[in-house]
């Protein structure tokens, strides 16, 4: 190459000079060589002797229990090992780790003749703040920035410069705590502590103003109004997803949850501080970012007094005090929600009314105020505008809608509760869609994926029971469509169409020994198949047995409910299934047999006469029923319809064909003349 060749050239220019001071030397040796023998290859000789390493005698082996004798040698190196650890324990023991500081940290903040006055402090804390990112450490800088607040307290240079100290060390907190890895404890207690004397002094000292528009040659910590450059605002929504890292990682079963658990509290009391500086001196921004984060504090929130008013219920019919002045109260949290709301839908912007609409339709929904929450959902159409929204708020979409199927389903609307439910419940990915878990089955996601999913899921504290979920769908499914099953139509019998329901029933059915019911599925099954024959005891006993409606806020009022739309269901299925065998059935009869009242009875049979057109009628009295046999279909009128069903099928599919058919036809033709 080029640069090799220059090299080469380089060289024999510097030997050439190099060479003129010894040329009659060289000239000497060219004409006789012999006069100039080297001992190169004897010192070389005598190296590789030296190099070699004596030939050692080999030790004897030794055989049998000689062989595992430790030897002198091997009891020397143990004993050597054993120093060095005894003597690696003593430096742990005596020093700590070392943290590498820069000298301009660890020396003296202020020199002993220098006069520390305000614009001094300033200097010296902007001149320290800037190191950050350098060699030093952030620690170090840290731990000048409380020498110096330290001496900012001792001088009483007053409040403004305390708040522009603490809002520089949480800024430098919260770099040096960055990652995906959660804080430790003594680091988000400091954080916490740091924050509270931030918000403290800030509403101590209502002539401090706060901006983030300004640089830092502009603020003044002299003359009263003290500008300073910052926002409190941004650093709670940071403090916030440290607090939901803590709660992910931690195990929900474990004591430390439930320790954690109180910072939950502490941070909704900051919250509720910040509030209450914010609206004082806040802009309509900043105050719609604090009104909202205060109400995801307390959306999924049971109200404390509603509760005592329940339980004052059950505990006694005497009342304490009335549910009328209890939900008028003005310290009620529904009031407190309802008006933080009410500002978000005039004055937030982007995704911030949809989110406070879904959250107050959540608080309405675990309340059992089921109108309240049906009208707000319905008056704001977030149905229409959800498919284009962001994931956290497509979550909050779905926990929304499954607190509004359970509460349609406390309050009795059971075809309401199905409908609603329906939608989540056939994906199978419930879990996923309610952020409470990843389904790692089957699953092609990357790396980077599965961590973004990860900071979506939902501490344990918030979370919604699948399994109450669940029961409260297939329960649906049985009161609503179940006696249909059994009905003499084939129309009828097309009502009965729950995919979920079906492949429940197919799996159990599958099995080769089917024994009493152990879990939740398998008791809605037996409780299925004591409705279509009609024992409605034998479905009241396994509907009972579950044990999730425990998890219900007032479970014996819902269950109540629940057994007396189940015993009206199992009249439906006894009529369509023995409507065969009878010519008339007297209402005394069903109401002895149901123990239901007269009227519920007749509630029932005249469903089935007007809505699903069943053949029967009253006799004047309404006290027998009279079924016409010539009107229910027979087994040539059931195979009939079967055989005209299958027709169509089959006229679709051949028009599907003959039109696929029509279209290659017109193509080919096509082809053939672009050719020509």
């Amino acid at each position: 190459s080029k640069n090799k060749i220059k090299v080469l050239t380089t060289l024999k220019q510097k030997m050439k000079k190099q060479n003129k001071e010894y040329e009659e030397h060289i000239q000497n040796c060219r004409t006789n060589p012999n006069n100039y023998e080297s001992d190169w290859e004897q010192e070389s000789i005598e190296e590789s002797e030296d190099e070699t390493p004596q030939s050692k005698p080999k030790e004897a082996r030794l055989f049998g229990a000689s062989a595992f004798i430790k030897t002198e040698k091997v009891k020397e190196v143990q004993q050597k090992r054993e120093r060095k650890i005894k003597v690696s324990k003593k430096k742990s023991d005596d020093e700590e780790i070392p943290i590498k500081k820069s000298t301009k940290a660890t020396k003296e903040l202020f020199s002993p003749d220098e006069i520390i006055d305000v614009e001094t402090a300033v200097d010296k804390m902007r001149q320290i703040y800037k190191l950050r990112g350098k060699k030093i450490s952030d620690r170090a800088i840290l731990s000048s920035f409380y020498d110096l607040k330290k001496i900012f307290e001792f001088k009483n240079f007053g409040n403004a410069l305390l708040i522009k100290i603490n809002l520089m060390i949480i800024s430098l907190q919260n770099d040096t705590f960055v990652g995906d890895a959660a804080l430790r404890p003594d680091q988000w207690k400091m954080l916490l502590t740091n924050y509270h004397r931030l918000l403290s002094l800030l509403v101590s000292t209502p002539d401090v103003i706060l901006k983030d528009d300004i640089l830092e040659e502009q603020e003044t910590f002299t003359k009263p109004p003290y500008i300073l450059m910052g926002n409190c605002v941004h650093i709670i929504f940071k403090i916030n997803e440290e607090l939901n890292k803590m709660m992910q990682i931690c195990d929900c079963y474990s004591l430390d949850y439930l320790n954690k658990m109180k910072d939950v509290l502490f941070f909704s009391d900051l919250v509720g501080l910040l509030q209450s500086y914010i609206e004082k001196r806040g802009s309509v921004r900043q105050i719609c970012d604090v009104y909202m984060l205060r109400v995801e504090q307390m959306y999924y929130k049971l109200d404390s007094k509603w509760l005592m008013s329940l339980k004052n219920q059950l505990l006694s019919e005497s009342i304490s005090f009335n549910t009328s002045q209890i939900m008028n109260d003005e310290t009620n949290e529904k009031n407190l929600l309802n008006r933080l709301c009410q500002y978000l839908y005039k004055n937030g912007t982007d995704r911030i009314p949809t989110r406070a609409a879904l959250c107050q339709i959540y608080h309405h929904a675990i309340h059992d105020r089921w109108c309240q929450a049906k009208q707000l959902f319905l008056m704001s159409r977030i149905q229409e505008t959800i498919h284009h929204s962001d994931i956290q708020t497509h979550i909050l979409y779905n926990r929304t809608m499954v607190q509004l199927g359970l509460c349609a389903f406390r309050q009795g609307f059971f075809k309401e509760s199905l409908n609603i439910l329906r939608e989540i419940q056939l994906t199978g990915r419930s879990k996923e869609l309610l952020a409470q878990g990843l389904i790692m089955r089957n699953s092609d996601r990357s790396v980077k994926q599965e961590v973004f999913e990860r900071q979506q899921l939902l501490p344990f504290h918030m979370h919604i029971n699948l399994e109450l979920v669940e029961c409260v769908y297939l329960v649906s499914i049985l009161i609503t469509e179940a006696a249909y099953s059994v009905a003499p139509t084939q129309e009828q019998r097309n009502n009965f169409n729950s995919r979920g329901f079906m492949y429940l029933s197919r799996n159990i059915e599958k099995l080769a020994i089917q024994g009493p019911p152990e879990t939740m599925r398998e008791s809605i099954y037996a409780a299925f198949k004591a409705l279509r024959n009609g024992d409605w005891r034998a479905c009241v006993s396994h509907i009972k047995s579950i044990k999730c409606w425990k998890l219900l806020v007032h479970a014996d009022s819902v269950l109540d409910n629940l057994i007396k739309r189940l015993k009206q269901e199992c009249v439906a299925a006894y009529i369509f299934t023995n409507c065969g065998a009878y010519e008339k059935i007297r209402l005394s009869y069903l109401v002895d047999k149901f123990e239901l009242n007269e009227t519920e009875i007749k509630l029932v049979i005249n469903r089935l006469i007007l809505r699903d057109n069943f053949p029967s009628k009253w006799n004047q009295d309404s006290t027998i029923l009279t079924i016409f046999h010539d009107m229910l279909p027979n087994n040539i009128n059931l195979l009939s319809c079967l055989f005209l069903d299958r027709l169509d099928i089959l006229s679709d599919q051949h028009q599907r064909l003959s039109e696929a058919e029509n279209m290659i036809h017109n193509l080919k033709d096509k082809f053939e003349l672009k050719i020509r």
